[in-house]
């Protein structure tokens, strides 16, 4: 499977807020522990091919551009198109179709490609989605779908629902293809769960923002909830992505789950609150509580949620 066109700048949105500028003057400053039902719902090692998505990002600027020699098509009914669902460490199962693993309750993220048959990218295509599962489409809860880019994708968000395997199905035109969500525990993970706050904003509020990729920004639509508490002051449960070599983080990432590398930040933009805490905190492996002033940014160019002014507490 090849994750073609802007698949790097979808991973690497939130890598760029991670490993480059430092604040500006505006952000003030496994397999080991499955449990044997979860071992029978693993796929075996030998169907699990090292996917194309896995390589390493090409440095050509141009990689992030369509190519000139197949123009963007916009979409009509009479369109002829092909659709691909993609997912950075997908993988295919023995039918062909793509497998994204995600945790109960965590999130996950893909696209689906819409180009022609000669492989131009198709723009504004919708798709329709159906899930046979407990998981859920995080974009379900948007009042209108989301149409493809000019790079012929369409994003979606997936929450992990109960342990099993789900199928996605995705419809665009007469075109139609599964993803298979394999949900896998909290405990077979080896992942902490986060504290419930009766006063906080859940993941599951941050999460349900339309996030749209536009001239190589973040333009964003937020539920009402949560663009109400925007300058408020806010409690928030998360994983720490420290980006300073100190001890003390004054300038750090809080995501919906557990960061595994400084590239593929977890939970994309909608799942990362960019904190600055003047005083600082220490760096903690477990989920910890901030408070902070809220804001949210509804063109950004790697976080949609800022957190000031933070301060570690007790649930």
């Amino acid at each position: 499977m090849i994750f073609t066109r802007r698949q790097w700048v979808l991973a690497g949105a939130l890598a760029l807020a991670a490993c480059g500028d430092t604040p500006t003057e505006d952000s003030e400053a496994n397999s080991g522990g499955l449990t044997e039902e979860e071992m029978a719902l693993e796929l075996p090692a030998s169907e699990k091919p090292v996917s194309d998505t896995d390589a390493p990002a090409s440095t050509d600027e141009s990689a992030t551009e369509p190519d000139e020699d197949q123009p963007v098509v916009a979409y009509t009914d009479d369109t002829q198109i092909q659709i691909e669902a993609l997912a950075q460490g997908g993988y295919s199962d023995p039918q062909g179709r793509l497998v994204v693993d995600v945790i109960e309750g965590d999130n996950a993220f893909m696209a689906i490609l819409v180009e022609t048959p000669a492989g131009a990218p198709v723009m504004g295509a919708t798709a329709s989605m159906w899930m046979k599962g407990t998981s859920e489409v995080v974009a379900s809860s948007q009042a209108k779908p989301i149409p493809s880019d000019l790079y012929g994708l369409i994003d979606v968000g997936i929450r992990g629902g109960k342990m099993g395997k789900d199928v996605l199905t995705v419809t665009v035109g007469d075109q139609t293809t599964e993803v298979i969500l394999n949900v896998l525990s909290i405990e077979a993970a080896r992942q902490p769960a986060l504290p419930e706050l009766d006063d906080g904003i859940p993941w599951t509020e941050l999460m349900a923002a339309n996030v749209q990729y536009q001239g190589g920004g973040l333009v964003t639509e937020f539920i009402d909830t949560v663009a109400a508490r925007d300058g408020k002051t806010v409690r928030i449960s998360g994983f720490m992505t420290p980006l300073e070599a100190d001890s003390k983080q004054k300038w750090f990432l809080l995501t919906s789950s557990p960061p595994h590398c400084y590239f593929d930040i977890p939970g994309g933009p909608a799942g990362t609150v960019e904190v600055l805490a003047p005083d600082g905190i220490e760096v903690a492996y477990e989920p910890i509580v901030l408070e902070g002033r809220f804001e949210t940014l509804e063109n950004g160019q790697g976080a949609i949620y800022k957190l000031h002014d933070a301060k570690q507490i007790s649930p």
